[in-house]
C-alpha cells in the first residue's frame, strides 16, 4: 500500500470533502439582501446583481474544486476568479458581504492540494479579512478576521482527519489480507513437512520396485506392500491436518478469530455461557466461526463483531454479529452455501443475513444429539 507524504491529502474520493455541504454556507451571506433593502449597498440594482454573481461563482467553484475529475486547471482557475472577484466587491458594499470573507477562506482550503498550500490561502484570506476589516469596519476587526481564520482551518482540518481514515480503513484491509496470507502460508509449510518426507520414500521405493520387478518378483512385491503401507498412512496424516485447518472446534476458532479481528483493527465482544458441546459439534460451530469471521474481515468492513456462543443439554448456538456494510451474500463460492449444507445434514439450522440494526448476522443452531459433523469425509 503506498502512503501519500505527511504534507499532502489524500486523492481518494472517499478521503475528499462533500461539495454541497460547503455550498450551503452561502446562506453566511443572507444578511446582504437585508443590507439592500435598507439602502445600506447602492446603487441597488448592482449590488444585487453583484451578490447573485458572487453566489454562482462560490456555489460552482466548491462544487468544483472537490472533484478531482476536474483538471487542474479548471480548479484553481475557478478558485482565481472566486479571489479576484470577492476582495473588490467586499471593499465596495462592505457591511454583511464582509462574509464573503469566510466563504473565500473555506473554497481556498477545500481546493488547494497539500496541506501547507491549503493553510497558506487560509493566512491570506485572513490577512486580506484584517486589511479590509481596517478599511471598512475598525470596530469588527476582530470578529471578521478570526471568523475567516477559524472557518477555513475548520476545512483543513477536517482534510486531514478524512485523509487518516482513508488510510487506516487501506491499513485494516491489508492486515486483513495478510492474515489471510499468513494462514495459507502456515498450511502449505505445515502441508510441505508432511508430505515431503513420504513422497521422497514413495519415490525410492518405485525405483526399487521397478528394478526388481524382472529379477525377484516377491521382492518388488514387499517393495510394493510398503508403498501401499506408507501411502495409507499418508493419506491419513493428510486427512488429519485438514480436519485440523479447516475445523479446529470452535474453542480454538474463538482463540483465532480473537486474533485475526484484532489485526484487521475490528473490536472483538466474545461470549460463552452453556456447558462444552460434543467433540462433533464442536468441530461443525469451529466451521461457523472460521467462514463468519472470515466474511467480516474480508467484506463487511466492520468496526466491531461480537460472537456469542450459547448452550444447553438440547442444542448449541453460535451467533456472529457486525456492524459493517452487511453487503455479504449467499452467492455459492463464499462459504456461507456450503456451510448451510453441512449444519443442515447435521440436523441442525444456519441463517444468514442484514441484520435488525445493520451489519450483518450469522445465526447456527446444531442439536447435540443430531451430530454427525465429518462423517464420511475424505479428502
Amino acid at each position: 500500500m503506498t502512503h501519500d507524504a505527511p504534507d499532502r491529502f489524500a486523492g481518494e474520493d472517499d478521503a475528499r470533502l462533500d461539495g454541497a455541504p460547503l455550498a450551503f454556507w452561502i446562506v453566511l451571506m443572507a444578511g446582504v439582501p437585508f443590507d439592500i433593502a435598507h439602502g445600506r449597498a447602492r446603487p441597488g440594482w448592482v449590488a444585487v446583481v453583484a451578490l447573485l454573481v458572487f453566489a454562482a461563482l462560490y456555489v460552482t467553484t466548491v462544487l468544483v474544486v472537490v472533484r478531482p475529475r476536474f483538471p487542474a486547471a479548471v480548479r484553481y482557475g475557478l478558485l482565481a476568479v472566486l479571489t479576484a472577484y470577492t476582495f473588490p466587491y467586499v471593499l465596495w458594499f462592505a457591511h454583511s458581504t464582509q462574509n464573503a470573507l469566510l466563504l473565500l477562506s473555506m473554497a481556498a482550503a477545500a481546493a488547494l492540494p497539500l496541506v501547507w498550500t491549503a493553510g497558506a490561502g487560509v493566512i491570506a484570506c485572513t490577512l486580506a479579512a484584517l486589511a479590509i476589516s481596517a478599511v471598512n469596519d475598525p470596530g469588527g476587526i476582530g470578529s471578521l478576521t478570526s471568523g475567516t481564520a477559524a472557518s477555513g482551518a475548520v476545512i483543513v482540518v477536517l482534510r486531514r482527519l478524512f485523509t487518516t481514515i482513508s488510510e487506516l480503513r487501506a491499513t485494516r484491509e491489508e492486515l486483513a489480507h495478510a492474515a489471510v496470507s499468513r494462514e495459507r502460508l502456515r498450511f502449505a509449510r505445515d502441508l510441505h513437512d508432511l508430505l515431503g518426507h513420504t513422497l521422497s520414500v514413495i519415490v525410492v521405493k518405485g525405483e526399487i520396485m521397478r528394478r526388481l520387478v524382472s529379477r525377484d518378483p516377491d521382492a518388488a512385491a514387499a517393495q510394493a506392500g510398503d508403498i501401499i503401507t506408507i501411502g495409507r498412512d499418508a493419506l491419513g496424516e493428510v486427512r488429519q491436518a485438514v480436519s485440523g485447518y479447516r475445523a479446529r472446534g470452535v474453542s480454538a476458532e474463538l482463540d483465532d478469530a480473537r486474533m485475526a479481528l484484532d489485526d484487521a483493527g475490528v473490536e472483538t465482544v466474545l461470549t460463552r455461557t452453556g456447558p462444552p458441546p460434543p467433540a462433533e459439534a464442536e468441530l461443525l460451530l469451529g466451521w461457523v466461526v472460521r467462514e463468519a469471521v472470515t466474511n467480516v474481515i474480508r467484506h463487511a468492513g466492520a468496526r466491531r463483531c461480537r460472537i456469542d456462543v450459547t448452550g444447553d443439554d438440547a442444542a448449541v448456538t453460535v451467533r456472529v454479529t457486525d456492524d459493517g456494510r452487511g453487503a455479504a451474500s449467499l452467492t455459492p463460492g463464499n462459504g456461507l452455501t456450503g456451510l448451510t449444507e453441512r449444519v443442515t445434514s447435521a440436523g441442525g439450522e444456519l441463517r444468514a443475513g442484514p441484520g435488525r440494526r445493520g451489519g450483518f448476522v450469522v445465526t447456527a443452531r446444531v442439536p447435540v444429539d443430531a451430530v454427525r459433523a465429518g462423517e464420511g469425509e475424505g479428502v
